[in-house]
């Protein structure tokens, strides 16, 4: 054999070697990605759904106090409470 061709061999060798290293760490950042980025919508998520509960009760509280102003002097004697 040539030592042009065992250079080239090895050269080939070198690059698939690299080629693998930047495979496996594409792989593995993005899987931590994807694992990041699930913990965040799921952290929002949980957000969310504390918030459409704090407003549902807001909602709540709304709906009740305006049925307290339509109910005239019932009304006054429930604040008054």
């Amino acid at each position: 054999m040539s030592i042009s061709l065992i250079l080239l061999l090895t050269l080939a060798l070198i690059l698939a070697m690299l080629l693998l290293v930047l495979i496996i760490l594409l792989v593995y950042f993005e899987w931590r990605t994807a694992r990041a980025l699930e913990a965040l919508l799921n952290w929002l998520q949980i957000s969310e759904s504390e918030t459409a509960e704090e407003l549902s009760a807001q909602s709540t509280r709304d709906e009740e106090s305006h049925a307290t102003e339509e109910g005239g002097a019932s009304g006054d004697v429930l604040a008054e409470q």
